[in-house]
């Protein structure tokens, strides 16, 4: 073999050494780049309540903090540790009566999310709103104190099918 056979050989096996390291290297970058994207379009959901005078309203929300949609799962109400079955519904506007037995409320409005509900990243939903009558309102944060005895547990998993949950008794 002359040298020139040599360099061919030389040549061919470098360029399938090439090859193979710009082959590992593309399916590395693929892993990663899947990794990220999993991790940076995870949700968060978050209770807030907030409170506001003219009208007297108390509120409820759960807030999609994170930068990815929540698929709901399933969601679960508790009444001093007990959890709420049935017309979840019913159920929920019976405890907040009990509980603000002894306020003048004006309204109760309860929202559920079912399971399969898309929560979209950066939105809200509004689960409670009372509304009381103006000459109560300076009793609200009273009441903001008794509904803090009413609990949510909300299974919810990422588009990846990561799965997570917000539990209010831990938070």
């Amino acid at each position: 073999m002359d040298t020139f056979e040599y360099a061919q050989i030389a040549t061919a096996f470098f360029s399938v050494l090439i090859a193979l390291v710009a082959l590992g290297l593309a399916i590395y970058e693929g892993h990663s780049n899947r990794k990220h994207n999993r991790l940076s379009l995870k949700p968060s959901l978050v209770m807030e309540t907030s409170t506001t005078n003219i009208p007297p309203t108390i509120n409820a929300t759960i807030v999609n903090a994170g930068l990815g949609p929540a698929v709901i799962k399933n969601i679960q109400f508790f009444y001093h540790g007990t959890e709420l079955v049935g017309d979840i519904e019913y159920e929920l506007k019976a405890a907040i009566s009990n509980i603000l037995e002894n306020f003048l409320v004006e309204s109760t409005l309860v929202s559920l999310m079912t399971s399969g509900y898309v929560f979209r990243a950066s939105s809200e939903n509004n689960l409670i709103r009372i509304k009381v009558l103006p000459h109560e309102s300076t009793c609200i944060d009273n009441m903001k104190e008794l509904l803090d005895i009413i609990d949510i547990r909300i299974e919810y998993q990422s588009f990846y099918g990561e799965p997570d949950a917000y539990d209010s008794r831990e938070s």
